[in-house]
């Protein structure tokens, strides 16, 4: 099993250092989201205190399995504010991934073998990292992806991993997912983001940021 997705222990304070490019490749995660940082976001976001308690407790909220299901319309910052919670998860020495679910699933059912970018096998890494970013969660009919997807948020749920799941999906729409909604109940905290339209004006970093 590869070092890198696998579960590891989380220090208490971030090493900026560790966030490099390489380290970036294999968490899969874009380089637009990557610039990502939560200063900026403004004060105003009634979810920002929030976001930036879960990243500086995360090494307790990862140990308890607790994740995020990020809700709201499209552009208004999801998985900006779900890779920012990655950068921390891997500045703490942890392991993450970043995937859009409709892309993963592609993969999983695929016949042809698919693999992360060291070789690993991908399931090895969705069900074994310490953070896991599943983007874009939209509905989906056919059983064999239906199938895909609970196998990997099931088992991440069982050995208390966490998992950040977004959607342009209402709240209520996420929760008719009868497999999802105990999961939801136990183990995620659930934020509206909106407020922002990141792809129409795309708020530039600090220029302390990392």
């Amino acid at each position: 099993m590869s070092l890198f997705y696998v579960r590891m222990p989380l220090t208490r304070l971030p090493d900026p250092k560790i966030l490099t490019e390489k380290v970036r490749c294999r968490a899969k995660i874009g380089r637009t989201h990557w610039r990502a940082h939560l200063d900026m976001v403004p004060d105003s976001m009634p979810y920002k205190k929030d976001i930036a308690t879960y990243c500086k407790a995360l090494q307790i909220f990862e140990r308890r399995g607790l994740g995020l299901l990020l809700y709201g319309s499209l552009g208004s910052g999801k998985t900006s504010l779900g890779t920012i919670a990655l950068k921390y998860c891997l500045a703490k020495g942890g392991r993450a991934l970043s995937f859009r679910v409709a892309y993963m699933l592609d993969q999983l059912i695929s016949f042809k073998p698919r693999e992360l970018p060291n070789g690993a096998p991908l399931i090895e890494g969705l069900e074994n990292v310490n953070l896991l970013l599943l983007d874009d969660l939209e509905k989906e009919t056919d059983r064999r992806r239906i199938a895909a997807l609970e196998t990997v948020i099931r088992a991440r749920y069982d050995d208390e991993l966490p998992t950040i799941i977004t959607t342009n999906l209402k709240k209520e729409d996420v929760f008719e997912f009868e497999w999802l909604k105990s999961m939801l109940h136990d183990s995620y905290y659930h934020y509206k983001v909106e407020g922002i339209n990141w792809r129409a004006l795309p708020p530039s970093p600090p220029p302390s940021a990392q």
